[in-house]
């Protein structure tokens, strides 16, 4: 088949995409890294994945290879990623399908299958970015708290009668150390002292981050969503803030997703309750993060996931010089 213009662009940016996900920036001149001329048994589906950014379900997908009669495989998918994985038991196996998958339409999508051998094991190469690493500077600590730490925190936030919840958009929040200026986007004047249990948290992440600005934050949101809501996509302000943004998970999980403007890339990562989030440097500055409006998310097994009203703690360290040097300018607010 030969590809139109539209079609050798798209199957180009598929390629670029599943390289820099796979920390090799410029595919033009390290191609050869990853895909093989010669047949092995691992086959990429280069933009064909599942979750917010691929589109498909895990158990769709292996049904449309069963019709297909592609035998012989192990599929990986990853939520959030636009590629999936086909592991076969031998060579003869990955030829016959290459043959049947590279470059047919794939009806449940509307677009064409770009399919491309691979040099390495996908589970060694998984493996080696399982970390939240796909962008540089984000950083997911799952089980960041127990279950106990957990109650007792929204015990601590729901009690506190002298600081009372407050509607923005949608959800419900009140503001510890400076408050949180939704007009400007910058910090207000000092609302009130940080609480014990805050501080008691930035020791326990500081400890793991060793980031001297997490132990002096002092600008706390607590936002507590309803089921089913969201936030809209949007990037913490440079000037007001420093370089690094927590957010801790209570109650329930959701799927947070981020855009970057430039390069167009996407990435989800599911938040479960109890994690911690760390975003600083480029996941910081370079990107945007949202959460989309709905009842359900898929998981990493391409499992509905119920969301339940959710808490989250976001710490800020408030920077009174209004200055900020990055190289991401396309989403700064620097004059």
């Amino acid at each position: 088949m030969i590809l139109n213009k539209n079609q050798s662009k798209k199957r180009l940016q598929s390629y670029q995409t599943f390289h820099k996900l796979n920390k090799i920036s410029d595919y033009a001149s390290d191609r050869n890294s990853l895909f093989s001329a010669e047949p092995t048994k691992y086959l990429v589906l280069t933009n064909i994945g599942y979750g917010g950014v691929g589109g498909i379900k895990p158990q769709e997908l292996n049904t449309i290879l069963n019709n297909l009669e592609i035998n012989g495989f192990e599929l990986i998918c990853k939520n959030g990623k636009p590629f999936s994985y086909l592991i076969f038991n031998n060579i003869q196996n990955s030829i016959e399908s290459y043959k049947k998958l590279n470059l047919i339409e794939l009806k449940e999508l509307n677009k064409l299958i770009y399919c491309e051998y691979l040099k390495f094991n996908p589970i060694k190469l998984s493996n080696t970015n399982d970390k939240q690493d796909n962008i540089n500077g984000l950083v997911l600590i799952n089980d960041f708290l127990t279950i106990e730490e957990e109650l007792e925190l929204v015990k601590n936030i729901e009690d506190d009668v002298t600081n009372n919840w407050s509607i923005v958009q949608n959800r419900f929040v009140k503001h510890y150390g400076f408050k949180f200026d939704y007009n400007t986007n910058s910090f207000g004047s000092s609302n009130n002292e940080m609480p014990i249990w805050s501080t008691k948290l930035l020791q326990k992440l500081y400890k793991i981050t060793s980031d001297s600005e997490v132990i002096n934050m002092d600008q706390l949101t607590v936002s507590k969503y309803p089921k089913g809501t969201g936030i809209p996509p949007h990037v913490d302000a440079h000037t007001p803030f420093g370089h690094t943004i927590l957010s801790i998970s209570l109650l329930s999980s959701t799927q947070m997703e981020f855009s970057n403007p430039e390069t167009k890339l996407q990435y989800s990562t599911m938040l479960n309750p109890r994690s911690a989030l760390v975003m600083s440097g480029e996941s910081r500055y370079g990107w945007e993060h949202c959460i989309k409006e709905r009842k359900f998310d898929l998981n990493e097994k391409g499992e509905l996931v119920d969301r339940g009203e959710r808490i989250s703690l976001t710490y800020r360290r408030t920077n009174p010089t209004l200055d900020c040097n990055c190289q991401f300018g396309y989403l700064c607010n620097r004059k």
